[in-house]
């Protein structure tokens, strides 16, 4: 007996709860009294990125509510909101919604484009028995800042008062190694990257020649410093001790650590060739066709940068510079190691876009997905003055003219020679030359899209 007594006092609680959000008419048709907004976002257009990915929250404020961004201004930057669907979901159906603008009130059937650009936005949400309604204020925000564009800060602006000849700039283990030639001997100068305000510190160097061309010393995290020349392989843990051993071949260039090996150009036996050298050398002749070097591969001045491709295969580039006759090249040299097949292919991209333009002296740079050309000089001499971008693996390139919205640090101006190194989330420029003066200056800059979430909190 007591059992069915207290099944008996459940239903009747349900049924009490039932009830509260629950009106008859006279004709017997139940109308809720509910007028409360559990989402909101916008309706998704094509033709703008990023406008349903637009996240709210709806709070409950006692009578009335709020619906504000997820996080401000989560809206992509410069997106129009004067024409803009908006998507509610609501707890029971109501009989009618208004939105209140600053001049005006729409009452929405569903289909309503609105102008969200105008605040403050009101929406009255009315219940079906038309005694209950609830007010909630809307919060919108666009960003305010281009996250195609930079925000630069200068670190320094000048690293030595040694004059300064050819410049290199690697970065190992959160370390900037700054290397220059004086014109008597190579010099070496570090900074902690994680150090907040760190200052440059002049090394010591022993071991490398005095006439080293310091651009083609090159750096890995785990695997040291490299650098070659003559018929000698260079190497260092921590790029003030080197060590030299014969390679056995004469080098024309040194071009990049690639998929744990330095990479060569070089002559032995009559023929040239490229190589790469890990602790020993490895012929890559069958990359080349023939017994010399193509027209259109540099050995001098060129630019160089590896990556992984969207194949998630190694890839690294050759780009620009002078060949062996000493003419400047609009070669791009693509270079892929597929670790399914243990092979290499290495391909000339210019050869399908024979009308680029030759240039030499540049920094090439991966950075957020991207490849970064910076500097460099084209054919007649006259200096880059834009960066350019490939988002398709160097294969069609893009001018960042907008210099005035900060692409490049207002103060840099055009340079050749510069040293680009980037990680996950900086960008980092040193020195270069124009036509007058030798820059050791550097500069940080970060995109600022780095670190957004639009849809997180």
């Amino acid at each position: 007996m007591q059992e069915k007594l207290k099944y008996i006092a459940i239903f009747f609680t349900i049924g009490l709860s039932l009830s509260a959000c629950q009106k008859s008419t006279e004709s017997g048709v139940i109308e809720s009294t509910i007028a409360k907004i559990t989402a909101f976002g916008f309706t998704p257009v094509d033709s703008l990125p990023g406008l349903g990915a637009a996240y709210f929250i709806v709070e409950e404020l006692n009578d009335t509510g709020l619906i504000r961004m997820r996080k401000n201004d989560s809206v992509r930057y410069g997106t129009p909101l004067t024409r803009i669907i908006p998507k509610i979901t609501y707890l029971a159906k109501p009989a009618s919604v208004v939105v209140y603008l600053k001049d005006s009130m729409i009452s929405l059937t569903g289909h309503d484009t609105l102008d969200f650009s105008i605040q403050p936005i009101k929406i009255w949400v009315i219940a079906q028995n038309k005694n209950y309604r609830k007010w909630y204020n809307l919060d919108v925000h666009v960003h305010t800042v281009n996250p195609d564009y930079f925000n630069w800060e200068t670190l320094c602006e000048q690293i030595t008062t040694q004059t300064v000849g050819r410049q290199q700039l690697v970065v190992v283990a959160d370390n900037a190694y700054y290397f220059i030639n004086d014109g008597f001997r190579p010099r070496l100068l570090m900074m902690d990257l994680t150090t907040p305000d760190a200052k440059w510190e002049e090394q010591t160097i022993a071991g490398l020649p005095n006439d080293v061309n310091v651009r083609q010393i090159y750096a890995d995290d785990t695997r040291g410093f490299f650098y070659a020349n003559g018929s000698y392989m260079y190497t260092s843990a921590d790029g003030m001790n080197w060590n030299q051993s014969d390679l056995g071949i004469d080098v024309i260039a040194s071009y990049m650590f690639f998929n744990d090996s330095i990479w060569l150009a070089g002559y032995k036996d009559g023929q040239y060739a490229l190589y790469s050298w890990q602790g020993q050398l490895t012929d890559h002749s069958d990359l080349l066709s023939g017994t010399s070097l193509p027209q259109s591969l540099p050995v001098e001045d060129f630019a160089t940068v590896r990556f992984q491709s969207t194949s998630l295969h190694h890839h690294a580039m050759i780009a620009g510079g002078y060949n062996q006759e000493g003419k400047m090249v609009n070669g791009r040299w693509s270079l892929e190691y597929n670790e399914i097949y243990k092979q290499y292919r290495l391909v000339d991209l210019s050869v399908s876009q024979p009308n680029t333009p030759a240039f030499a002296e540049a920094a090439l740079v991966n950075y957020n997905n991207r490849l970064m050309m910076i500097g460099g000089v084209w054919e007649d001499q006259t200096l880059i003055d834009s960066a350019y971008v490939s988002t398709d693996e160097g294969m069609n390139w893009v001018a960042l003219t907008d210099t005035a919205n900060h692409n490049l640090p207002s103060e840099f101006g055009a340079r050749k020679r510069v040293c680009a190194v980037a990680d996950d989330e900086y960008l980092y420029l040193v020195g270069g030359e124009d036509l007058h003066t030798i820059y050791s200056d550097t500069y940080r800059g970060r995109l600022n899209s780095i670190g957004w979430d639009p849809i997180g909190d």
